[in-house]
Formats: C-alpha cells, sequence, structure tokens
C-alpha cells in the first residue's frame, strides 16, 4: 500500500512539475518571440511562412531563435505529459508512441525555423513547414480529445 500511494504521489509532482515548467517555458516564449510567430499557428502557407521569416528584423531573429530554444523544452515537457496520460488512460500500451508524434513534428518544425534564423536562408525543407504546423496542432488536438473522451467515459461509468 505505501509504494502505491508513493508511485502516485511521485506521478503527482513529476505531473505538477511538469505542469509549471511548460506555463514558464510558454512564457517565455511569448516574451521573446515575435508576435503571431510561425509555432503558434495552426496554419500558414509556405509563402507566408516565407513572407514572415524574411521580414523580421535582426533583433527579431536573435530573440525568436531564444524562444526556439525554449520551444525545444516546452515540446519535450507536453510530449512527457502525454506519454504520462496516454499511459494512464490508453488500453492499448503498444500504441503509447502516439504521445511523441506532436512533439515529434514540432520538433522538425522548430529545427527548421531554427536553420533559417541561424543561417538567413530558405531550403527546400521550408516548404515542409505548413504540413508540420497542421499535423502538429492536429494530432495534439485529437489526443487531448481522446483523453478528455476517455476520462469523462471513465468518471460516468462509476
Amino acid at each position: 500500500m505505501g509504494s502505491t500511494t508513493s508511485q502516485k504521489s511521485f506521478l503527482n509532482i513529476k505531473v505538477i512539475a511538469l505542469l509549471v515548467s511548460l506555463f514558464l517555458t510558454g512564457c517565455m516564449m511569448r516574451y521573446l518571440s515575435p508576435p503571431q510567430k510561425l509555432d503558434s499557428r495552426p496554419y500558414y502557407s509556405f509563402e507566408q511562412a516565407s513572407t514572415y521569416l524574411t521580414g523580421l528584423s535582426e533583433i527579431q531573429k536573435q530573440n525568436y531563435l531564444r524562444a526556439e530554444y525554449f520551444d525545444i523544452w516546452f515540446l519535450l515537457n507536453y510530449s512527457w505529459l502525454s506519454w504520462i496520460a496516454l499511459n494512464k488512460y490508453l488500453p492499448k500500451k503498444k500504441l503509447i508512441w502516439i504521445a511523441f508524434i506532436p512533439g515529434g513534428l514540432d520538433l522538425f518544425e522548430t529545427g527548421l525555423i531554427t536553420w533559417y534564423l541561424t543561417t538567413g536562408s530558405l531550403s527546400l525543407g521550408h516548404r515542409l513547414l505548413p504540413v508540420l504546423s497542421s499535423c502538429k496542432w492536429l494530432s495534439g488536438l485529437l489526443i487531448t480529445l481522446y483523453l478528455l473522451k476517455t476520462i469523462f467515459w471513465r468518471k460516468a461509468k462509476v
């Protein structure tokens, strides 16, 4: 009984620490990022991304780059939270890898944006930005909706 209780309290501490870290990291990203940064948009076209990135001033690029470094920590936090939640509520544990889909897509998107911010050049890979962003947001939304449905479904049965 003591082991189960200590595991639950450890899990709660991890979840609280991840939520606090997610919040603080999000605040730093918002503070450093130029208005309407690409990562926060559910969809944008390659032309919009290109115009946005090339229109940034040098100071905005430096701040955006710093914000992207925070974004890596941010995506690690929400991926871990997603893994914890799906590990608890997903009946087929072999599908737990889906917890990392939004974070993986976000990491690729962040990498491409960081590449531009450090090199100043757009590559053929940057044409993937709109797809990565939309898929990241859609997969995150679907996981969240699944978790909400599962949690409420379980509570309704009790």
